[in-house]
């Protein structure tokens, strides 16, 4: 499975994207999320595929379509989990990635990018 890319997305209303990311098909497979070089604030809320929700966890570091990284922080079903991006599109070459799993195979990471308040 081929990260999902969205470094080229533009912010809408000039200040938030939304995008909804089907995870890998084998439960607890990661799914390697490349996100746009203005996100500084990520928000991830998993879903089942039929709407319900679902557990998981983020990490910083991995491999798309292989187990989360040892050293991940897990999301609670139910919840949104959010973090300060401010390194992406700074810290790397290819501008960065995170890498998301759901407890259940072929889940949905509803995900939302913000950028730096204006005037800031």
């Amino acid at each position: 499975m081929a990260a999902t890319d969205h470094s080229a997305l533009a912010p809408q209303f000039g200040q938030t994207a939304v995008k909804a990311v089907t995870l890998n098909a084998t439960a607890a497979n990661s799914r390697e999320i490349k996100p746009p070089g203005w996100a500084r604030r990520v928000s991830i809320r998993l879903k089942t595929s039929a709407g319900a929700d679902e557990a998981g966890a983020v990490a910083c570091e991995g491999t798309d379509g292989a187990a989360i990284d040892a050293d991940h922080m897990p999301i609670a079903s139910g919840e949104c989990f959010t973090f300060t991006a401010s390194v992406f599109g700074k810290a790397s070459a290819d501008g960065g990635s995170f890498f998301v799993v759901a407890d259940g195979a072929s889940s949905v990471a509803h995900v939302m990018y913000e950028a730096e308040p204006r005037g800031s």
